[in-house]
């Protein structure tokens, strides 16, 4: 059996805004993070799953992760 990874959890501001008919979402934190959803539910959603992908990605190219609140899920 093997060892289960410990899950960690970011805590990140997301801002969401109302643009043409629908809402703009990013993250001044990580820089060039922008995403868009129909409704705020959606806008933060994508928002979300941006952001997990841009961390991921600073990860596994070896790059910096900004300082962000880390926790343990």
């Amino acid at each position: 059996m093997s060892a289960s990874k410990p899950v960690i959890g970011f805590k990140v501001e997301i801002i969401i805004e109302p643009d043409e008919g629908g809402f703009h979402a990013y993250c001044p934190a990580l820089k060039g993070l922008h995403t868009s959803g129909a409704t705020q539910e959606e806008t933060l959603e994508n928002a979300r799953n941006a952001v997990s992908a841009y961390l991921q990605s600073l990860i596994k190219h070896g790059d910096p992760v900004p300082n962000l609140i880390a926790y343990l899920v």
